[in-house]
């Protein structure tokens, strides 16, 4: 957000406040504030509309992250459909194309590579379907994190966050 936004912000916080009953400093509105400095005021009217349809209790920034992700991001579950698409029959047997996604690359290989997805009995396809998803969702979320707090992974040897998906 801009500068010149933080009074329309303070008001959406503000009358937000005052429906679910509750009173914010000044120095909580500011934390706020600082929260959703890569929002636009635009994206948090809308996300401010809807929390306000769905949240039983004041929403905080974890609340309007949560909703962006769910509304801009793939989940393990929409991904595993086009997973497929990614592995490579070699004569040797299946690899990964090497244009695959970091993260989708990732949720494969922790669920034994290529060819343990490729060569998969149907009757325990499920299965390897749960386990890509728990993986992919776990990296993606551990990649945001990374990517929202650079100079932690800068100081700890992290590798930053591409945004593949």
């Amino acid at each position: 957000m801009r500068t010149e936004d933080r009074k329309t912000f303070t008001e959406i916080v503000i009358g937000f406040a005052e429906l679910k009953g509750k009173t914010l400093s000044a120095a909580a509105i500011t934390l706020f504030w600082n929260a959703m400095q890569d929002w636009s005021i635009a994206e948090f009217q809308q996300a401010a509309n809807r929390l306000l349809k769905t949240c039983k209790f004041m929403p905080g920034p974890t609340d309007f992250e949560e909703l962006r992700k769910t509304a801009t991001q793939r989940n393990g579950a929409e991904i595993w459909d086009d997973v497929r698409q990614y592995l490579k029959y070699q004569p040797n047997g299946f690899t990964l194309d090497p244009n695959t996604p970091r993260a989708i690359a990732a949720a494969i290989m922790a669920c034994g590579g290529a060819n343990a997805i490729a060569m998969c009995n149907e009757s325990e396809l499920h299965w390897m379907r749960e386990r890509f998803c728990r993986h992919y969702d776990q990296l993606t979320d551990r990649g945001d994190t990374r990517a929202s707090v650079p100079a932690l992974t800068q100081s700890f040897g992290l590798l930053e966050h591409d945004d593949d998906e």
